[in-house]
């Protein structure tokens, strides 16, 4: 369970309102929040420019909820405060992959010369690597455990025909014009690639995608507290395994910039003609 913390700022209306802002507001209070599959608990705050938060009493309400607890925009604890957000990295990791193939899909880049790598040290994306078949006649796979890959290389010959190539050699993600990275590994890249990350990396010279925003709808949209980011609501709900309706990515980070996949389509394009030209000319030289 997680918890959200709702602020009240008490305002002076009158003569009797400016008298009460002399009394300290009341002390942080929770309650349970239960629609249909969707359940947290509120802590309601009160605060005015006399009296800030009373972040020991938020903390303390918020230990109820182990999963963490998701502040409203403009609020940050202070630097002594216990606080425990909500871990989103699971819910980043999957926007990452959708951000990945919806770029691909606006792509629309023909197959037959388009080279994929999947970074994963974990095994976890193995259905995703057979997801990327469709758009490139290569798709890659950078492991340091390549042993974790053997079913799903196997999977990937008997239901498409088509191989994986798994490897443990960090070498291999170089000339891919699209590289998919949902752990964040440091990896070299292309200066050309595109690199669809949960975190920025550095020392690329390559575009670098993070921080993905949801386009949060149905029950979760419905229900998402007022001043509570969506994405951060969904990363929770995602968390707690009580996301039910479907999310779409809608936008991600590329340095201070905020790009839709129309633009970072562009850039596969870009990267996709950059690398297959110089292939050309590499091969034109050898022969």
């Amino acid at each position: 369970m997680f918890a959200v913390l709702t602020v009240q700022k008490r305002m002076a209306h009158g003569v009797l309102g400016r008298l009460r802002l002399f009394s300290r507001p009341a002390p942080p209070a929770s309650h349970m929040v239960q629609e249909g599959n969707i359940s947290y608990l509120s802590i309601c705050a009160q605060m005015d420019k006399r009296h800030p938060l009373d972040w020991m009493d938020i903390t303390r309400l918020a230990a109820w909820a182990p999963a963490g607890l998701l502040l409203p925009d403009g609020f940050s604890p202070p630097d002594d405060c216990s606080y425990r957000p909500v871990d989103d990295s699971p819910f980043q990791r999957l926007l990452c992959c959708r951000a990945c193939h919806r770029s691909l899909q606006e792509a629309d880049l023909s197959p037959s010369k388009l080279q994929i790598c999947l970074v994963d040290h974990s095994g976890q994306f193995g259905k995703v690597a057979l997801s990327l078949i469709r758009y490139a006649s290569t798709v890659k796979v950078y492991t340091p455990q390549p042993d974790l890959f053997e079913e799903v290389a196997r999977l990937s010959i008997k239901q498409y025909g088509a191989p994986l190539v798994v490897s443990d050699d960090p070498g291999c993600v170089s000339g891919c014009p699209v590289v998919l990275n949902p752990w964040g590994m440091p990896v070299p890249v292309s200066k050309e690639a595109v690199v669809f990350s949960t975190r920025p990396l550095k020392g690329l010279q390559s575009l670098c995608l993070s921080e993905y925003t949801a386009a949060v709808g149905g029950e979760a949209g419905r229900l998402c507290p007022g001043g509570i980011d969506p994405t951060q609501f969904a990363a929770a709900l995602y968390a707690s395994g009580r996301l039910r309706d479907p999310v779409e990515v809608s936008s991600c980070l590329s340095g201070d910039e905020r790009l839709d996949f129309l633009s970072v389509a562009s850039f596969i394009r870009r990267a996709y003609d950059v690398l297959n030209a110089k292939e050309t000319d590499e091969f034109r030289r050898k022969h």
